[in-house]
């Protein structure tokens, strides 16, 4: 395809004449202009050739963002006919006169039709084609055994919307991917080349929408906003190439290793507040009432004296509780990009914005991580036997305390947060086990029945992919929860000494949104000076514990496989009971 071909392709798409231009047009201009860019690799830098290179990756990056466009609407399209052709397998067949028959052929038209295709008055009017009905697609079942669709009530969803200032774009508009986004941020840049434009520049904002019941309304009444959260939290809501003579083909793109991911935030009822934070009273711990709880007898209604306290009743005298308060923090991320790099290495500041974010969420999921366990009360668990062993008697212990503390019945959930290594932990103390099982159940263990195992006692397992430093807390030593790089040559490293765990009852922890992720650049005036310029992330959040108690338990788990019939357990406990026969 010819430079010329190539400009009349890129205007169309800039135009109002874009649907005259084909998905193949765009692959071909595409290709062309990766040719034209290998022929420039072995000729002599100058102004032009530079001029001509930037000319190209503008044009490779106009013809990028409507492919991912089109990719986006085909998708789109894709699911919509799927969506209805899975309704239509389920439709009422009563309904089947009014549907046209996509398989008929159309009937020509004899000319003696009025205008609309009524039959004329007076004129028998002929019987339409019915549609022969559909299989359903649901067997045998009766419509009253179809599954109810999943409520997508209390769904908190994202979009991203231009900030302002973008060429191209309007505040407001959205962005339908992350490559729109990048694209977004490097025609700002370009836009901010001048030494005027100085100062802070929004580029765009996620916004979380909350649905009615997921808002603290700051003029709503305490009443109000605690039965939402009573709603929200009860137990019914939660290659290669070598051996050519020819220049080796250049890889543009990079790889970003890690996910963004946040299972803590996930772990928690999020709320958005509107006012930067909350204000709550802490539940009243009427199980711990030591006056105000009695028997009375006959004997003790004739022996009243009102003269003498010890022969009446006991009342506990209820005091105003205080208010407890929850304030949002802010976690930001920044990076600071060469205008030349954000001008010729698009692939490098994408993938550089890409992988900074995953180090970004493992900041942010440790800034939660470490308030969590601070409002916690630390505990220490116990080692008798291997990992599954132990970590299940620790559990079913400290569970039979919470519930028994705290009068739950096993219809309250409850919820751990533990590191997610635990789940190879387990998995290599099963593989050592002495038993007669077959081998998938000892190596071929699924999480999904790791998970089973604490879902029959009532609680929920969230695994967190980060993890804090080691510490102390109420006398109580944690070891580090993460790794640390391993040199070559070195010896596969062993699991941390011991599992730092949290459980509360679910509801308990309350996550507060402030409601944006702040999208932007930064330029000024000694940014200039060097040719470079800022990129931000900002976001604004917050915890509130509600409950009554939060533990966190460190738990000295070996994955040695040991059990009760191939160790002796007072070896380990000298404190157990000896049972003689």
């Amino acid at each position: 395809m010819d430079p010329k071909r190539i400009a009349e392709i890129i205007a169309a798409l800039a135009g109002d004449d874009a649907a005259s231009v084909s998905s193949e047009d765009i692959a071909a201009a595409l290709a062309a202009i990766k040719e034209q860019a290998t022929e420039f690799a072995t000729s002599t830098p100058s102004a032009d050739t530079v001029a001509s290179l930037t000319t190209l990756l503008d044009q490779r990056n106009v013809l990028l963002a409507a492919q991912t466009e089109r990719t986006a609407a085909g998708d789109t399209a894709q699911a919509h006919a799927a969506a209805l052709a899975e309704l239509d397998g389920t439709h009422d067949p009563k309904r089947d006169d009014n549907q046209p028959d996509d398989k008929a052929a159309p009937v020509p038209p004899t000319g003696d039709e009025p205008e609309g295709g009524k039959a004329k008055e007076g004129e028998d009017e002929k019987p339409k084609p019915k549609r022969a009905a559909r299989t359903r697609q649901l067997g045998d079942l009766d419509r009253d055994d179809v599954p109810a669709e999943p409520s997508t009530a209390g769904t908190v969803t994202t979009r991203t919307l231009v900030q302002g200032g973008v060429p191209g774009h309007n505040p407001g508009d959205a962005l339908p991917s992350a490559a729109a986004l990048a694209k977004a941020f490097v025609d700002k840049a370009k836009a901010l080349s001048s030494p005027s434009a100085a100062g802070r520049h929004d580029v765009a904002r996620i916004e979380y929408q909350y649905p009615p019941e997921r808002i603290l309304g700051h003029k709503a009444s305490a009443e109000a906003n605690t039965e939402k959260i009573n709603a929200a939290t009860s137990p019914q809501a939660i290659t290669a190439a070598g051996g050519l003579c020819l220049p080796l083909e250049v890889r543009y793109d990079i790889e970003t290793i890690g996910v963004t991911d946040r299972p803590v935030k996930g772990a928690l009822s999020a709320f958005q507040v509107e006012r930067g934070g909350l204000q709550f009273r802490a539940p009243f711990d009427a199980l711990a009432m030591a006056t105000g709880l009695g028997v009375w007898t006959q004997a003790d209604d004739i022996a009243a004296d009102p003269e003498d306290p010890e022969t009446l009743k006991s009342c506990l005298e209820v005091t105003c509780p205080g208010v407890l308060e929850a304030s949002i923090y802010s976690t930001y991320m920044c990076l600071e990009f060469a205008n030349m790099t954000a001008r010729f290495d698009t692939e490098w500041v994408s993938a550089t914005n890409d992988s900074a974010q995953v180090a970004w969420a493992r900041f942010a999921e440790n800034q939660l991580l470490s308030r969590l366990a601070a409002g916690s009360k630390a505990i220490n668990g116990i080692h008798q036997l291997g990992a599954v062993r132990d970590i299940l008697l620790n559990f079913d212990r400290i569970i039979a305390y919470y519930r028994n503390r705290h009068r739950l019945n096993d219809a309250v959930p409850l919820r751990t947060v533990m590191p997610r290594f635990v789940i190879e932990m387990l998995r290599s103390d099963l593989a050592m086990q002495m038993t007669n099982a077959s081998p998938g159940e000892l190596f071929a263990i699924a999480q999904a029945t790791l998970e089973a195992w604490f879902g029959t006692r009532g609680v929920n397992v969230t695994w967190h992919l980060d993890g804090l430093a080691g510490g102390t807390q109420n006398g109580v030593v944690f070891p580090a929860q993460t790794y640390a790089d391993l040199a070559a040559g070195a010896t596969v490293p062993a699991y941390p000494t011991a599992i730092d765990a949290l459980l509360f009852r679910e509801g308990d922890w309350l996550f507060l949104d402030g409601g944006t992720l702040d999208l932007g650049l930064v330029r000024d005036s000694n940014l200039n000076m060097r040719n470079r310029y800022q990129t931000f992330i900002e976001t604004f959040e917050g915890v509130a514990f509600v409950g009554k108690e939060s533990l966190r338990i460190k738990l000295p788990i070996v994955p040695s496989g040991a059990s009760s019939g191939t160790i002796d357990p007072h070896a380990i406990d000298a404190t157990l009971p000896v049972v003689t026969p």
